[in-house]
């Protein structure tokens, strides 16, 4: 009979656990669901000349050096890609890319971007 209390007691506790888990994720923002920081993939993986050649054009100017130093996500319709890109000496990109989701067969596209970034600032949601 205490086994079964017991494991009526574990059920409830982790019921418990995840509706209380449930609640708080639906009141937080979209970026703090977020994956965490991590370096970047392999640039070829999110067609990254693509990437390039837009940033290369809003900004006016060609990089010899355009390397992705880390990234966040974030899911929506899609994928929201947060990348810290290092483009020569002590500069820094932050890009916001956006890959659309597999059945809509879309390019990469460069939804936002933020320049005279460094290797401090903290890639954050903009």
């Amino acid at each position: 009979m205490s086994t079964i209390y017991c494991f009526t007691f574990v059920i409830k506790m982790f019921c418990s656990t995840k509706t209380k888990a449930l609640q708080k994720s639906k009141t937080q923002s979209p970026w703090t669901r977020c994956q965490p920081l991590c370096p970047a993939a392999d640039p070829a993986e999110l067609s990254w000349s693509q990437v390039k050649l837009q940033v290369e054009e809003k900004e006016g100017k060609k990089f010899e050096v355009f390397n992705a130093v880390e990234f966040k996500t974030q899911l929506v319709a899609g994928i929201n890609y947060f990348i810290k890109v290092h483009v020569g000496n002590e500069e820094f990109l932050h890009l916001r890319v956006f890959k659309s989701l597999p059945h809509e067969n879309k390019p990469l596209s460069l939804a936002s971007y933020q320049s005279s970034k460094t290797t401090h600032d903290e890639l954050a949601y903009f």
